[in-house]
């Protein structure tokens, strides 16, 4: 794990399933894939069509239907539901939530807002059944995580207030947390780095299940009647994988050579993959990819209210720099990624063009609501400082950059403030 972590510095990842294909495509030569993302359900093919022309995100929705939208904002969660789909929407830079009900042809039934209330959360996660949605939120007043309910009847969706449940995660499971969501028998896993918790459906009962501070969990998987995880034993000098039964607490040590990875059943057992190789190694990067939060997308097309442009998504934006970069200084060996550096800078490129966009933004841009008292919004030099390093090295490192329009305004301010 720590081999391949090691490959992409500033990069912080987690692990996950084996993703599908993400080649770079233009469609009428306007609008280009968005490489990386992670929407598909059972039934359909979902990817994201992004254009520079005026900066929208549409869904191609089983390659040939396409769905727009009526406010500029990603979808980051997809669930089949009766005779369609559930889009949960954001708006770019504001952050406002809404589900988006939509019928297996693409046409969008129903646009639904979520509760002002709700403005500043962050989303974590997404599960339900055909009538009742939980959605998984961080509440930046508390620092917390809870569950909160929506149902639909016919084409409505509702919000309940009276329905929120907190998740109480450890310290270790902040902000940044790419949580995991199992689904069990009758229930819902929910699981974060050494904490898990099990949400009975019918009953709405949340229960904690896990709780280990020496063991980081990796990957999830319900085999037969158990939860079992792959876990990286945070005690060990060296780092070692434990395999564990979450729903018992027995576990083993992983002997290998290799990074096990991939957790799945054979057999009625839970089975492990191992990378030993080249190839391998770049399977374990493009599944620690597609777990990240927000279905893959991390935080693009976010505003900075939480710090999250300047203290994580400038931090991935530097790894991606730092495998395209014809900087000759660095010597650590990208080889390994020569297969998908098309994808990296065709995500790169949209990344630094909606950061971009954010600083054209009065109400958003860099200013951040985190770090002050009374959640005043306030700019920082030091995260204003991290993304003008970002568009430098992007501009002075990285082949045919796009244009930043806002460098040298962002250099001024930097030098002011």
């Amino acid at each position: 794990m720590i081999l391949v972590f090691a490959l992409v510095l500033f990069v912080k990842f987690a692990h996950t399933a084996i993703p599908k294909d993400n080649k770079s495509s233009k469609k009428d030569g306007k609008e280009i894939t968005v490489p990386f993302t992670y929407l598909d359900t059972e039934n359909h093919d979902i990817d994201l069509l992004f254009s520079y022309e005026d900066t929208s995100m549409d869904v191609l929705l089983d390659n040939q239907r396409l769905i727009e939208f009526p406010r500029k904002g990603v979808v980051m969660e997809a669930m089949e539901v009766k005779e369609g789909l559930l889009l949960l929407h954001q708006d770019f830079f504001s952050g406002k939530l809404s589900f988006f009900l939509v019928s297996g042809d693409g046409h969008i039934l129903s646009d639904n807002r979520f509760p002002d209330s709700l403005g500043d959360h962050l989303l974590k996660g997404l599960f339900g059944d055909e009538n009742n949605f939980y959605v998984m939120l961080y509440n930046p007043l508390s620092c917390e995580n809870y569950l909160h309910k929506f149902t639909r009847e016919k084409d409505a969706i509702t919000y309940h207030p009276e329905f929120v449940i907190e998740i109480p995660f450890g310290v270790e499971d902040d902000i940044d947390t790419n949580f995991m969501l199992e689904k069990g028998a009758s229930s819902e896993f929910i699981c974060g780095e050494h904490d898990c918790y099990s949400f009975q459906l019918q009953e709405e009962k949340l229960e904690h299940i896990h709780s280990d501070n020496k063991a980081s969990l990796l990957e999830i998987k319900y085999i037969g009647r158990d939860l079992w995880a792959l876990c990286l034993n945070d005690t060990e000098a060296e780092n070692s994988f434990l395999l564990k039964n979450l729903s018992t607490g027995e576990s083993r040590t992983i002997e290998t050579v290799g990074i096990p990875y991939k957790l799945s059943e054979k057999n009625g057992k839970p089975y492990l993959s191992n990378a030993s190789n080249a190839e391998r190694l770049l399977e374990v990067f493009l599944l620690d990819m597609s777990k990240m939060n927000r279905s893959g997308l991390m935080n693009l097309g976010i505003n900075n209210y939480e710090g999250r442009v300047a203290w994580s998504q400038v931090d991935y934006l530097n790894g991606f720099i730092d495998i395209l970069s014809n900087n000759q200084n660095i010597t650590e060996d990208f080889s390994l990624f020569s297969g998908i550096k098309d994808e990296l800078k065709t995500r790169l490129d949209i990344e630094m063009y909606m950061l971009d966009k954010l600083l054209d933004e009065e109400k958003a841009g860099m200013i951040s609501k985190r770090y002050s008292v009374n959640r005043e919004p306030e700019k920082y030099g030091v995260h204003t400082a991290r993304l003008l390093y970002t568009f430098k090295r992007y501009e002075n490192e990285v082949e045919n950059a796009i244009p930043i329009t806002n460098y040298e305004r962002l250099l001024k301010e930097v030098t002011t403030l």
